[in-house]
């Protein structure tokens, strides 16, 4: 267990970096354009998810008077962090469960 957190902490970081990317330049506000491929739609949205309680916290900061662009990165981030750590350390945990069953 405790190495598959270490390769889910490692695999995460540059996994997250990308949908940080994706979601700053995604656009949420207007949606994608009309002839966006859908490929890019579901990589968008999956960004959203990842991110969305990054969001919701920032909204609640926001309602109570914080406002800063940089707090939004660094919110989206560590929230990201956390849930595409634990994305990927489900996936290495089940992969190690079928090889042993297997």
């Amino acid at each position: 267990m405790k190495r598959a957190s270490y390769v889910a902490a490692l695999v995460a970081i540059p996994i997250e970096v990308i949908n940080l990317w994706l979601i700053l330049h995604s656009p949420l506000d207007v949606g994608s354009p009309a002839g966006t491929s859908k490929w890019v739609r579901i990589i968008f949205t999956q960004s959203g998810f990842i991110h969305w309680p990054g969001f919701v916290l920032y909204g609640l900061l926001d309602s109570r008077g914080i406002h800063s662009d940089g707090l939004l990165v660094v919110i989206c981030l560590v929230a990201g962090y956390i849930d595409t750590f634990l994305i990927v350390l489900a996936l290495v945990l089940s992969f190690r469960w079928l090889r042993i069953r297997a």
